[in-house]
């Protein structure tokens, strides 16, 4: 009789265990998608960021335009 008590008991245990596991898990899963979301939102805004920098017309600071005004300072 003693042997089955203890077979329940421990069965019970492993039972209990198993489910802060299983909790454990599910906490770690959506832990993780969140984080997953997070990155993938990220990475659109550096895209566009990047985008957005190719996209933007350039100062032209070629030494024409540098010689003009430096000219114009010296008059």
């Amino acid at each position: 009789m003693s042997y089955e008590k203890k077979l329940v008991e421990e069965n019970e245990k492993l039972r209990e265990m198993l489910e802060k596991l299983m909790e454990a898990g599910k906490e770690q899963i959506t832990a993780i998608s969140e984080l997953h979301g997070r990155v993938k939102d990220l990475e659109r805004r550096l895209s566009r960021k990047k985008k957005m920098r190719i996209n933007k017309p350039k100062k032209d600071f070629s030494a024409n335009t540098m010689s003009k005004k430096s000219v114009s300072c010296a008059m």
